[in-house]
């Protein structure tokens, strides 16, 4: 991972702890990362910290819903936006699709990822996106 990957707000794992925290602040200078998570609180190097694998157990506890047998896509309704995101192995894609994105016609933007998506690439797509919602690990 590198230090212009990451945002605030972005969760990853922290390798000695082995507790997954929420980026509260980057220093790109020294490539110094504050991670928190309830009353934790990491200051450190980022090459303490790992991205965390996107699952399906991670995306049904954020309200996407399993796909059904036909189809291979996690999918998540917020507002007007719906997101299907697809993981297997080597490979993730999420597709975001609004109606009214566009003079009320409908739009459809995909992300494809070469490699199994992690948690804080989901939330960048998401953002992206314009999908407010925010990821809980």
């Amino acid at each position: 991972m590198r230090i212009e990957e990451l945002s605030i707000g972005d969760w990853v794992r922290h390798t000695f702890y082995e507790e997954n925290v929420w980026i509260a602040r980057i220093d790109g200078d020294s490539e110094r990362v504050l991670a928190e998570r309830g009353k934790l609180s990491i200051s450190c190097h980022l090459n303490h910290f790992e991205p965390i694998p996107l699952t399906p157990e991670i995306l049904e506890k954020n309200g996407f819903c399993p796909p059904p047998k036909h189809c291979g896509y996690h999918h998540l309704t917020v507002g007007n936006n719906e997101v299907f995101v697809c993981i297997d192995n080597g490979f993730s894609e999420l597709s975001h699709y609004s109606k009214g994105f566009v003079s009320d016609e409908e739009c459809l933007n995909k992300v494809e990822i070469s490699h199994s998506m992690s948690v804080h690439e989901l939330q960048h797509a998401l953002r992206l996106a314009g999908v407010g919602k925010e990821i809980e690990v």
